[in-house]
């Protein structure tokens, strides 16, 4: 397991995850502009129940996760967002930031956390990540995201 150090995310983090949002190429440079006010919302105090967690080794951030409650739903959290420095990607810090995650939410007695993520073949091993972590495979919306694109949701219980 990795050496990863897990904490809440700070306001002075934002430009380490807009790069890691961008390293990752989660987002494209047009789309950044909606990360980043995603976290100027957040880090403003203008999202009730969401969090944001990063992974740091050796005083750099290299990886994080932002979750938050669904607000029509009981007690069931989104994971809107989990990245690691690309370089850094199978070493465990991935599981680390989940692994926080999950515990966040229970804490707050959460029932189930869901995550979205693409159909296309390039995100394999981010599902793969996901099945390993016990999580199933809920529903496809297909070409949700564009031509070809799947929105693939998948789901855990933990309570």
């Amino acid at each position: 397991m990795t050496d990863t150090k897990v904490r809440p995310a700070m306001a002075a983090d934002q430009p380490s995850l807009e790069h890691l949002a961008t390293a990752t190429g989660l987002f494209q440079p047009s789309e950044m502009s909606e990360f980043s006010a995603m976290m100027d919302a957040f880090f403003a105090g203008e999202t009730e129940g969401d969090f944001w967690f990063v992974g740091e080794q050796e005083g750099r951030i290299v990886s994080a996760g932002y979750c938050g409650p669904e607000a029509f739903a009981d007690r069931v959290y989104n994971l809107y967002f989990i990245a690691v420095e690309p370089s850094l990607q199978g070493g465990g810090h991935g599981s680390a930031i989940l692994h926080a995650v999950e515990q966040k939410v229970r804490a707050e007695d959460g029932r189930i956390l869901i995550i979205e993520t693409s159909g296309l073949g390039s995100f394999e091993l981010t599902r793969r990540f996901y099945r390993k972590h016990s999580y199933d495979e809920e529903a496809r919306i297909r070409e949700y995201y564009g031509p070809g694109d799947d929105k693939v949701m998948f789901w855990k219980k933990l309570s």
